[in-house]
């Protein structure tokens, strides 16, 4: 190719390049089109010389100098590029409404509009088992989370403790409570429940320490102020149970004194009784082996010790020594009788007398009692025989040594054994009688090779093939729980089913062997007489069936009698008070 020829080639394309350049960006979606050239399409060639009519055109795209439209390229020209599709890809459709077609659109109308959707908040749910503690009336409660806590320090409930002195026993029961909460475990009904009979029937303990746990869930000081409300939560239970407030000490220790590696054993209250007499009785026991003392009596009671006779045993005709042929005492409180004592209670009178392990038999009155077996040692072996000739008694386990009181109570015929059991026993001479069970199981031998099992809250009939029947549950308490009244309440109850008549009984006590008002009533209701001032009395309630089989006993109760006030004056017109003489003035001088 010449030289000439070469210049005007690049100036035509110099002239082609620069619309291109100034025109605007295309938009978008306008194909683009992308041409390449090479020397082979500008006809450049290794020859030199310009090609001569019989010679071969150039393979390479032509281009033309005028303003006249393109030439298509050859079919052998150089392929074109193109970057993007000739045409846009069509927009996504959306799917079509169901229902009616809209209304046009028209003018937006905020009055017409309708109001934005709100969703309104859920409750905060609360456990329906919870239940805050409502305190009673201490000066030193305080509110927190969980209610009205009374609790002291350790410190305080140390000192209290030194002051009451005896000895220090803890409880066997243990109340325990759910994870992060006051609410009581399901077995806490029964344990709280023993820790009030206790008390009721121990009249001398002098106080009780409820100490609270946790587990190591949470931090120190969270879990110092669960334990103090759950020590407060089981305080106020008792108290609610009729118990003084004044015997109760609760205190917490947080998490700092755990006994187990199961969380739930470290959540809990346990309680520590300290009684005032029982270490006289446990070094009189460990030196005087054999022996029952008399702490209890009212009306005139006799014993007697006579030798061993064939009327202690259960195969024998029941004979005993004629009373003309013994030489009876008169029984004084504090007394010590040993094995083979005879005793015998006159009309109206109770005795009660307490075992070296702590079991209390009642006599009640018209009753002969013989103490045939005491035996007692501190490893825990205890085995009690009584026979009784004729009469009633109630043998009260010590709930501190459940499983290892065993007694043996034998009458005319038959016998009655157990193991940390609360039993009433009343019989005649000639062996009929009944059997109540209110804690416990006892067994109950007739003579046969088989004994008949009689569970609590059942009764058996002696003397009769019969089966254990259930007995009448304990009446429910309206009034009075406690407070002081100038004259003696009327104590109140909710109606037993299939109740015919109304035991009630008022005492001093809570043992209820001196029992100052009884009363057999139709109605729920009863007024005590005879009452003194400035005295707190205990009273129960217990419902008889149509057979006069007495049912459950009721929870005991206390309340305080005062001087009754000074007779108001009677209304009538006030006294008209004589006027002073008035002196005539002075005349004048």
């Amino acid at each position: 190719m010449s030289r000439a020829r070469l210049l005007v080639a690049l100036g035509a394309v110099s002239l082609l390049a620069a619309p291109v350049a100034a025109q605007p960006t295309p938009d978008a979606g306008v194909p683009r089109i992308r041409i390449r050239l090479t020397p082979a399409d500008l006809g450049m060639e290794d020859d030199g010389d310009s090609p001569g009519p019989d010679e071969e055109q150039p393979r390479g795209r032509p281009i033309r100098l005028d303003d006249g439209p393109p030439e298509p390229p050859p079919e052998r020209g150089r392929p074109v590029r193109v970057d993007e599709d000739l045409e846009p890809p069509p927009a996504p459709s959306a799917p079509a409404p169901v229902g009616p077609p809209a209304p046009p659109a028209g003018p937006a109308d905020p009055a017409a509009a309708p109001p934005a959707r709100v969703r309104p908040r859920r409750p905060k749910k609360r456990r329906r088992d919870w239940k805050p503690l409502e305190g009673t009336g201490e000066a030193g409660g305080r509110k927190t989370k969980w209610g009205v806590v009374e609790t002291v320090t350790p410190r305080e409930a140390a000192q209290a403790r030194g002051t009451a002195g005896g000895e220090e026993i803890e409880f066997a029961r243990r109340v325990r409570f759910n994870h992060d909460s006051i609410t009581f475990a399901a077995d806490a009904g029964e344990a709280l429940q023993e820790v009030v009979d206790h008390l009721q029937a121990s009249p001398e303990i002098r106080l009780l320490l409820i100490e609270g746990h946790t587990d190591q869930t949470g931090t120190l000081r969270y879990n110092q102020k669960l334990s103090e409300a759950r020590a407060s939560a089981v305080r106020e239970a008792l108290i609610q149970r009729g118990v003084a407030p004044e015997r109760l000490v609760a205190y917490g220790y947080g998490e700092t004194r755990p006994v187990s590696h199961d969380r739930a054993q470290n959540r809990r209250v346990l309680f520590r009784l300290v009684e005032g007499d029982r270490r006289a009785l446990m070094r009189r026991a460990a030196s005087e082996w054999g022996q029952a003392a008399a702490v209890g009596l009212w009306g005139d009671a006799d014993w007697v010790t006579t030798p061993q006779t064939d009327a202690d045993h259960e195969d024998d005709d029941g004979a005993a020594p004629a009373e003309d042929s013994l030489a009876w005492q008169a029984v004084t409180v504090k007394a010590q009788f040993g094995e083979g004592t005879d005793l015998r209670t006159g009309p109206g009178a109770h005795l009660l007398l307490r075992l070296p392990d702590l079991t209390r038999v009642m006599m009640q009155p018209d009753t002969r009692l013989r103490l045939s077996k005491i035996f007692y040692d501190r490893a825990g072996k205890t085995y009690i025989a009584l026979r009784v000739r004729q009469g009633a008694v109630t043998v009260m386990a010590n709930p501190l040594e459940r499983g290892a009181s065993r007694t043996l109570v034998s009458y005319a015929g038959g016998s009655v054994e157990t193991i940390a059991a609360d039993f009433a026993l009343a019989v005649s001479g000639e062996g009929q009688g009944r059997v109540t069970v209110d804690r416990g199981r006892v067994q109950v031998a007739t003579g046969g090779p088989a004994s008949t099992a009689v569970a609590q809250g059942q009764a058996l009939a002696l003397g009769e093939a019969a089966e254990p029947r259930g007995r009448l549950r304990a009446p429910v308490i309206v009034g009075p729980f406690e407070g002081a009244f100038p004259g003696a309440p009327t104590l109140t109850w909710q109606p037993v089913d299939e109740a015919v008549r109304y035991a009630v009984e008022v005492a001093p006590e809570v043992d209820f062997f001196q029992t100052v008002a009884r009363g057999l009533v139709d109605t729920p209701s009863y007024t005590p007489d005879g009452l003194g001032e400035g005295a707190t009395w205990y009273w129960r309630v217990r419902a008889l069936d149509a057979e006069g089989v007495p049912g459950m006993s009721s929870r005991i109760h206390a309340f305080q009698t005062t001087a009754p006030p000074p007779p108001a004056a009677p209304r009538g017109e006030p006294a008209t008070a004589q006027a002073a003489p008035v002196e005539a003035p002075a005349a004048p001088p």
